[in-house]
């Protein structure tokens, strides 16, 4: 006696699974995208976050100028490389007292390439140097290696400090605290590349 039951052909299950995964793969693509976008946004976010814990930390170090044993506590140096400026900023500060050092100079800036070694991370980089090394008596090619640094901002291919002197900004200054510091970051040597800009005003003397 035969069975009433037809069982299901290879052809129909297959047809079955491919509009099942056609279903799923429909209703979890929103959810796929809201999870890159939300993935993309966060790491933008901590981008930012970063960049701006950098930009206070050269703002508070230069808020914190003293004139004590020098004369030209603020330095701009600038010069140009290979078509790109190299700009380094000098500070005569007394930030290195809260980790209980004597008076110093802080440099900010991106160390020269015919230093770097295999493990040199690209990026901005503050150096503390001794308090026997003013900001006009440091050779970058001597005194800002790498290894004696430590890197703020990763990724910064290039620098631009700028100071308000008199209503003009100028690349080259050396003398007290300016009327502002201009910073900006370039992310690449492209032109097509990222570059940002912060304004950082400055108490009057």
């Amino acid at each position: 006696m035969k069975s009433g039951k037809r069982a299901f052909t290879l052809v129909e299950v297959m047809i079955v699974v491919g509009i099942a995964g056609l279903i799923m793969a429909v209703g979890l693509a929103p959810l796929v995208y809201s999870v890159r976008l939300m993935s993309e946004t966060r790491a933008a976010f901590t981008a930012e976050n970063r960049e701006r814990y950098a930009i206070n930390g050269i703002a508070l170090d230069v808020r914190e100028l003293v004139t004590n044993g020098v004369s030209s506590p603020f330095r701009l140096f600038h010069k140009d490389a290979l078509g790109e400026p190299e700009d380094y900023l000098f500070l005569w500060t007394i930030t290195p007292s809260y980790m209980r050092l004597p008076l110093g100079t802080v440099v900010f800036g991106i160390p020269p390439e015919s230093v770097l070694g295999d493990d040199y991370r690209k990026g901005l980089y503050r150096w503390l140097l001794s308090g026997d090394l003013r900001p006009d008596e440091i050779n970058v090619d001597d005194h800002l290696k790498p290894e004696t640094g430590r890197l703020i901002l990763a990724g910064v291919e290039n620098v631009g400090f700028k100071a308000l002197q008199d209503g003009e900004w100028v690349d080259e200054y050396t003398g007290g605290m300016p009327q502002a510091l201009r910073i900006s970051l370039k992310y690449g040597r492209d032109s097509g590349k990222e570059e940002k800009n912060y304004d950082v005003w400055l108490p009057k003397n």
